[in-house]
């Protein structure tokens, strides 16, 4: 009765050592998708364009450079599986409260419009995330299309008779 017991002991105790680690290897796992995440750096930054040394041109330049390099760097890091690009949430305005998402391609518009403006500051965020590439629609053929399709056949046949008479 003694060694049936301790054998049931050793059993609990060994399905206690397997749950354990299990447990473990789901905190290991769930570690490491909050490392990953948090690999993913955020430029969050205000930008001021004033200097009493520096002229404005040069700061605007400077700006430019250092969001260059950020998306540089961040679109060289290697892509996971099944991602085809990096993607970059973007958000920019005078001030932090003041800023609205927008489409990376446009950060060097609102940078123009900032400096056209002649405010003191700025300020920008850029997440970057997966992207996926996805098919374009092709559009719907317009009776125009038709009809010049259709021209083009008829002069093609009509030079075609002239050529061979």
């Amino acid at each position: 009765m003694h060694y049936i017991q301790n054998h049931n002991l050793i059993q609990n105790k060994e399905l206690a050592r397997i749950s354990c680690i299990i447990h473990i290897e789901t905190f290991n796992s769930v570690v490491l998708q909050m490392h990953q995440i948090s690999q993913r750096q955020i430029m969050k930054k205000t930008f001021a364009l004033t200097h009493p040394k520096i002229k404005t041109d040069r700061l605007i330049e400077a700006a430019r450079a250092d969001i260059k390099k950020y998306l540089k760097r961040e679109r060289s890091k290697e892509l996971p599986e099944g991602v085809d690009f990096w993607d970059f949430d973007c958000k920019f305005g005078p001030t932090i409260t003041e800023s609205k998402k927008i489409h990376v391609a446009e950060i060097g518009l609102h940078i123009d419009s900032i400096e056209e403006q002649a405010l003191e500051a700025f300020y920008i965020e850029i997440l970057a995330k997966p992207g996926h590439r996805t098919k374009k629609p092709t559009p719907l053929p317009t009776p125009e299309s038709f009809t010049s399709t259709l021209y083009r056949k008829q002069s093609t046949s009509l030079n075609n008779d002239g050529a061979s008479s």
